[in-house]
């Protein structure tokens, strides 16, 4: 995106949510956003922007909508909460010690949380195992976000 459609979008952004773009603040806000969006297509993020105006009543932060483009064209979504991810390993943990099948397709960081805990994995029940599997899980999704969000 050039800075000259950064600024289009800026100023956009502004009017959809009746926001004044004051000129003392203007250099200091399109070095923000630029910094965030730079690397991102202008007419696909503008689309992003047009698609959150109409569903959220508060204007987004530069992080909202790199995250949101990116969610768009990425096939993995967003990690599950740490509570419903320890809930899906439950429900793994009941399969697997029934014989029935596992279920594949889980979040990567839910895998990849599994796969650190290692063969203990399909022990865990009490609530000192869900602190620590809370603990490993929400290191994993920060690492996971931090490589996914990154600014290329």
């Amino acid at each position: 995106m050039t800075k000259q459609e950064l600024e289009e979008l800026v100023t956009r952004a502004f009017a959809l949510y009746n926001q004044t773009l004051l000129d003392i603040d203007r250099k200091v806000i399109l070095r923000a956003w630029y910094d965030m969006l730079e690397d991102l297509p202008f007419e696909e993020t503008k689309k992003v922007l047009l698609n959150h105006a109409a569903v959220s009543p508060f204007m987004p932060k530069p992080g909202d909508l790199r995250r949101a483009y990116i969610n768009t064209h990425n096939k993995v979504g967003e990690a599950p909460p740490p509570l419903a991810a320890w809930a899906t390993l439950i429900g793994q943990i009941k399969l697997a010690n029934s014989g029935l099948p596992i279920e594949m397709g889980l979040h990567p960081c839910l895998v990849k949380t599994m796969e650190l805990l290692g063969d203990t994995v399909y022990q865990l029940h009490n609530t000192t195992d869900q602190i620590n599997f809370i603990k490993t899980y929400e290191q994993v999704v920060l690492e996971f976000q931090q490589q996914k969000y990154k600014i290329l």
